[in-house]
C-alpha cells in the first residue's frame, strides 16, 4: 500500500474515531446538567430469578438491588453503606416495580430526600438519604479536566509520531496505542467514574454501559496489542522477533481468537437452550458429534499442510489458521460436548461443570490479556534497551521508565486497592477516586517520555527543529503547570482523607500541599537552568577519563567504540562515525558509527582529501560535492582529522547536536582534542603490536637458531646472541655433517630490524639446505651467493664466516666471505685472524671465493664475532675493539667456551652502557 494512502487510511480512521468519542463526550456531559445522585450505585435488573437456570450463575451475576459502588463524599458513603448490602425498596417502593420507580426518579429533584430499604447479612434498615446534583463540587470537575489531558497528552504526541515517521512501522504502533489510549481516557469519565454519571436515585444507565462498555473493551485490547507488538520492535526488532517473525501476528491472533471464542459460544449456548426448550433434546448429542467431526477433521487437514518442520513448529508459524482450528476445536469441545452429554440423559452436575471448566478458562484468558500483555511489553523493552546501541540506548531510556513506571506502578495500586477492599476498612469509594488519581498522574508519564525521547534524543529520527530558548520557556512552563497540578493533587489527597467538603478547606488543602512541593520545584527547575544555560559539558573531565580509557584499550575496535560512545555522550550530538584507513589505497572506511540509519555505515567509503591533512577540522560544505551528500544522508556536519605518526589516519565526524543545535567553537575544541586522544591511542596501540610482533618475531628468530649446540669429543662450542631491535641480522649455526664432522656459521646482514631478519631467515635456510650436499666451503659459498642475489634488495648485503671442522684430525677448513676475521688463538697467546674468502654475499652474482685451512691443537681457542662487538661504543664513542678483544681471549685462554662467552658478553654490555648500538653475536670452539 502506497504511504500517502496508508497515511489517510490511520488518520482519518483516528480522526473519526476521537470525533465520534468527543462527541458522545460532549452528548453526555449535556445529560449531566439537572442530573443528581445519592451516591450508590446498585445492580440493575428487575426480572425474578428463574429457578431453571444454573445456580453458579447467581454466584457470578449479583443479584438486582445489590450495591456494587459508593461515590466519596457522597451522603451514602457518610450512612455507612457498603458493597455487601441489598438495597431492597425505595421509598418503600420494592426494588422490582420498574414503573414505579421510574415515576419516583421522574419526579423527585435534587436537594430531596429519599429512603432506602437496605439488607445488611439478616437485618434490614431504612436509610435517608440526600440526593445531590451530579456536577456539584470540586472532585467531578478536577476529574474530568485531567481526563482529558491525559487524553490530549497521548492523542497529541501520537498525531506528532505518525505525522512525521508514517512510514515506520514503530511510528504506526505507537500511533495505535496513543490512539487507544486517548480515547480510553475519553470514555473513562462515562465508564469508570460514576461521579460523572446520571445515577439518579438508583442505577438506570444499562443501555449507556451496554454501547459504551464493548467500545471501552475494544480499545483496551488495541492499547495492549500495540504496546506489546511496539515493545518487540522498539527500538528495533529483538532477535526473537527476527528468528519468530510470526510472534508479531500471535499478538493479534490471541486475543481475536478469545473474543471470537465468547461470542461464538454464547451463540451456540443459545440455540442449543433454544433446541433444548422446543423439546428438540435429541438434536444437541447431534450437533455434539457433527461438531466434534468437523474439528477432527480440520485438524488433521491442517497438520498435513503445516507438518513442515516438525507437526508443532508448523501450527507455530501460522497463527491465523492455528486459531481458526483452535475456535473450532473449542466450540466442538464446548458445545458439542454439552449437547451430547446433557442429550445422553445424565445428570446436570456433569454438562454444567464440563460447561464451567471450559467457558470459565477463556473468560479468565480474556481478562488476564489487558494485564499479561503489558507485563510482557516491559520485559521486551528491557530486553531492547540491552539489545541497544549507544545511542538507542539513549533514546529509549525515558520511555523505557516512563513506560514501566507507569505499568508497574499501575499494577501495584490495583493490588493495593483490590487488598483495601477485601478488609472491612470503610470508605472504599474514597480509596478507589484516590487510586484513579495516583494511576491517572502514572499514565500521563508514557506520553511525557516520549516526548521527551522526540525533543532531546531524535527518537525515532523524528527531527523537531525547535530553538534552545523555545524548549527551555516550554519546559519551565511544564514545570510550571506539573507544580500546580501536583498540588492540586495532593489537596484533592488531603481532602479526600479529611473528607471535608467545604470549598475554603480544599483550598486551604491545595495551598498546604503546594507550600511543601515548593522546594521539590524550585531544585528541579534549577537543574533545568542549569542543563539549559551551562556553556559547556565539563569537556575536561572528559577528556580526562577518555585518556584513560584509550590508556587501558588493547584493541582497536575497543578503543574506537569507547571514545565513540564517550565522545556521543559529552558532545550530546545525533550521530557519530570513525573513519580510518584500512588499506593500502588511503580511502577512509567507517569503523565506528552512532545514530545513522542501518545501511550507510557500510556505504561511507570516503577518499582521501588534501584537507584532511591541512585542517584543523573539516566542514561538510568542504567535501566533495559527492561525499557532501553521503555526510548529509548520514548526519554528520563535521570532523576533526585523527593524526597517528603526524599523517591524517583517520577522521573523528559527529553530527549535529541534540535538539537541533549547531556546534559551537568550544565544542569543536573539544571534537579536536577527541580526535587528538584517539590518535594517541590508536599509535599506541600500533607501537604495542609492533612490539608484540617484534617479540613474536624475536620467538621466531631465535628458534632458528641451534637449540642445542652438537658436542664432540675433544671441543666445547659455546655461542650468544643478542638482537639491538628484538630482532637483527646475525645469525650463527652449528650443523652436523657426515663422518662426524662439524660445520660452523656465523653471519651478518647489513642493516638492523625486520628487514635483516626476513634476509637473514633466507639465508639460514638456503645454507642449510646446501650443506646437505656435501659441497666444499668455496663451492658451498658460491651457489649460496648465486642463490641469494635474485633476493637480495639494493644496497644490502651478507657477510658470512663459514667452516667445517674435523674433530679426528682437528683440521678446520673455512671461507670467509666479508666477515669480521674470527680470532684463532694459541694457549701461548699467538693469534691469528682467519681472512682467507672473498667479498661478501648477494650483490654480485658472479664471485669466487679462497678456501682457507688451519690445524688445531689442544688448547686452541676459536673467536668467532660480528661488528656489533667489536665496533660497541660507549658513551665517549669509544669502541670496544679488535685489540681488547683478543686480550680478553689471551686473558681467558684457560676458560671453558661457555665461560669464555659469558666474560666477552659481559664485557660488551659493560662498555657500551647495556645499550648496544647494533646486533651482538659471538660464538666461542676451544679445543680441550
Amino acid at each position: 500500500m502506497k504511504l500517502p494512502l496508508l497515511r489517510a487510511i490511520y488518520l482519518g480512521t483516528a480522526i473519526a474515531v476521537v470525533a465520534v468519542t468527543s462527541a458522545f463526550i460532549v452528548w453526555h456531559l449535556s445529560n449531566l446538567r439537572g442530573s443528581y445522585s445519592a451516591g450508590l450505585i446498585m445492580q440493575g435488573g428487575y426480572n425474578q430469578p428463574n429457578d431453571e437456570s444454573p445456580k453458579w450463575l447467581d454466584a457470578l451475576v449479583p443479584s438486582p438491588g445489590q450495591i456494587t459502588g459508593i461515590l466519596p463524599g457522597s451522603s451514602a458513603e457518610a450512612a455507612g453503606l457498603g458493597t455487601r448490602d441489598h438495597v431492597i425498596a425505595i421509598n418503600g417502593i420494592p426494588i422490582d416495580d420498574s414503573e414505579t420507580i421510574s415515576e419516583l426518579d421522574r419526579t423527585v429533584r435534587s436537594g430531596d430526600t429519599v429512603s432506602y430499604t437496605v439488607r445488611s447479612g439478616e437485618r434490614e434498615r431504612v436509610v435517608r438519604l440526600r440526593l445531590i446534583p451530579t456536577l456539584s463540587g470540586f472532585r467531578p470537575w478536577f476529574s474530568l479536566i485531567t481526563d482529558l489531558l491525559v487524553a490530549a497528552a497521548f492523542l497529541g504526541i501520537g498525531f506528532l509520531v505518525f505525522t512525521r515517521r508514517a512510514e515506520d512501522l514503530r511510528a504506526r504502533l505507537f500511533f495505535i496505542f496513543s490512539m487507544s489510549a486517548g480515547c480510553s481516557y475519553l470514555l473513562i469519565p462515562i465508564i469508570l467514574q460514576p461521579n460523572l454519571s446520571p445515577i439518579g436515585i438508583r442505577f438506570v444507565a444499562v443501555g449507556m454501559y451496554a454501547l459504551s462498555l464493548p467500545i471501552m473493551v475494544i480499545v483496551t485490547y488495541l492499547l495492549s496489542t500495540s504496546l506489546l507488538h511496539l515493545a518487540l520492535v522498539f527500538p528495533k526488532p529483538l532477535r526473537l522477533v527476527q528468528r519468530r517473525p510470526e510472534l508479531s501476528a500471535w499478538i493479534y491472533a490471541l486475543p481475536v481468537t478469545l473474543i471470537a471464542l465468547l461470542f461464538l459460544t454464547g451463540l451456540f449456548v443459545g440455540l442449543l437452550e433454544g433446541l433444548f426448550n422446543d423439546g428438540m433434546t435429541r438434536l444437541g448429542p447431534f450437533v455434539g458429534l457433527v461438531l466434534l467431526g468437523a474439528a477432527a477433521a480440520l485438524a488433521v487437514r491442517l497438520r498435513q499442510r503445516f507438518s513442515e518442520g516438525g507437526w508443532l513448529t508448523g501450527w507455530v508459524r501460522h497463527p491465523w489458521p492455528t486459531a481458526a482450528c483452535t475456535i473450532i476445536v473449542y466450540l466442538a469441545l464446548t458445545v458439542g460436548g454439552l449437547g451430547l452429554l446433557a442429550g445422553i440423559g445424565l445428570s446436570d452436575g456433569l454438562p454444567v461443570g464440563w460447561g464451567f471448566l471450559l467457558i470459565g478458562s477463556v473468560l479468565l484468558a480474556f481478562i488476564a490479556i489487558p494485564f499479561v500483555y503489558p507485563g510482557l511489553a516491559c520485559v521486551a523493552l528491557v530486553a531492547g534497551y540491552r539489545q541497544a546501541d549507544v545511542e538507542e540506548k539513549r533514546q529509549l531510556r525515558w520511555p523505557l521508565w516512563g513506560t514501566i513506571v507507569a505499568l508497574a506502578g499501575t499494577v501495584l495500586v490495583g493490588l493495593t486497592v483490590y487488598v483495601f477492599t477485601l478488609l472491612p476498612l470503610g470508605g472504599i469509594g474514597r480509596h478507589l477516586n484516590m487510586s484513579y488519581l495516583v494511576i491517572k498522574a502514572l499514565y500521563v508519564l508514557i506520553p511525557i517520555s516520549f516526548a521527551i525521547g522526540i525533543f532531546k534524543y531524535r527518537l525515532m529520527d523524528i527531527d523537531v527543529i525547535i530553538r534552545k530558548t523555545v524548549i527551555y520557556t516550554a519546559v519551565t512552563g511544564i514545570l510550571l503547570v506539573a507544580f500546580f497540578a501536583q498540588a492540586a493533587v495532593a489537596g484533592a489527597f488531603l481532602a479526600l482523607l479529611t473528607g471535608t467538603q467545604s470549598l475554603w478547606g480544599i483550598v486551604l488543602a491545595t495551598l498546604g500541599a503546594g507550600a511543601l512541593l515548593l522546594p521539590l520545584h524550585r531544585r528541579v527547575q534549577r537543574f533545568v537552568d542549569r542543563r539549559f544555560f551551562k556553556s559547556k559539558f565539563d569537556y575536561p573531565r572528559a577528556l580526562a577519563a577518555m585518556e584513560h580509557a584509550a590508556a587501558e584499550a588493547t584493541e582497536r575496535g575497543v578503543l574506537t567504540r569507547r571514545l565513540a560512545e564517550m565522545t556521543l555522550a559529552a558532545m550530546h550530538c545525533r550521530a557519530l562515525a570513525v573513519f580510518l584507513q584500512t588499506d593500502a589505497s588511503r580511502s577512509y572506511r567507517i569503523v565506528e558509527a552512532i545514530g545513522m540509519p542501518d545501511g550507510w555505515a557500510e556505504r561511507g567509503l570516503l577518499a582521501a582529501e588534501a584537507a584532511f591533512a591541512d585542517s584543523r577540522t573539516v566542514h561538510r560544505e568542504e567535501l566533495a560535492p559527492a561525499a557532501a551528500r553521503l555526510w548529509q544522508k548520514m548526519g554528520l556536519e563535521v570532523a576533526a582529522p585523527v593524526r597517528v605518526g603526524g599523517a591524517a589516519a583517520g577522521l573523528l565526524a559527529v553530527g549535529r547536536k541534540q535538539p537541533a543545535r549547531h556546534l559551537e567553537e568550544e565544542d569543536l575544541d573539544f571534537l579536536v582534542q577527541a580526535a587528538g586522544v584517539l590518535g594517541d591511542g590508536l599509535a599506541r596501540l600500533r607501537l604495542r603490536q609492533q612490539h608484540q610482533d617484534l617479540e613474536l618475531a624475536r620467538d621466531i628468530q631465535r628458534q632458528l637458531l641451534p637449540q642445542q649446540i652438537p658436542v664432540r669429543a675433544g671441543m666445547e662450542i659455546a655461542a650468544a646472541w643478542q638482537p639491538s631491535r628484538g630482532v637483527g641480522g646475525d645469525y650463527y649455526d652449528v650443523i652436523e655433517l657426515g663422518d662426524g664432522r662439524l660445520a660452523v656459521a656465523l653471519a651478518d646482514v647489513a642493516g638492523k630490524g625486520m628487514s635483516a631478519a626476513l634476509l637473514m631467515s633466507n639465508q639460514q635456510a638456503a645454507l642449510r639446505a646446501l650443506t646437505g650436499l656435501g659441497l666444499p666451503p668455496r663451492e658451498l659459498c658460491e651457489r649460496l651467493n648465486r642463490t641469494l642475489h635474485p633476493q637480495m634488495p639494493a644496497g644490502r648485503f651478507i657477510t658470512l664466516f663459514y667452516a667445517e671442522y674435523d674433530p679426528a684430525s682437528r683440521r678446520l677448513t673455512y671461507v670467509n666471505a666479508g666477515h669480521c676475521p674470527p680470532l684463532l688463538v694459541r694457549p701461548d697467546g699467538r693469534a691469528q685472524r682467519l681472512e682467507e674468502g672473498g667479498l661478501f654475499l648477494g650483490p654480485f652474482p658472479k664471485r669466487g671465493y679462497v678456501q682457507g685451512a688451519v690445524e688445531l691443537a689442544p688448547g686452541d681457542r676459536l673467536v668467532l664475532y660480528t661488528d656489533g662487538v667489536a665496533e660497541a661504543e660507549d658513551g665517549r664513542q669509544e669502541q670496544f675493539g679488535e685489540d681488547r678483544l683478543l686480550a680478553m681471549v689471551r686473558d681467558g685462554i684457560v676458560l671453558s667456551a661457555a665461560e669464555l662467552v659469558r666474560r666477552i658478553e659481559a664485557a660488551v654490555q659493560d662498555h657500551c652502557n647495556g645499550e648496544p648500538q647494533d646486533d651482538l653475536t659471538l660464538l666461542v670452539l676451544a679445543v680441550v
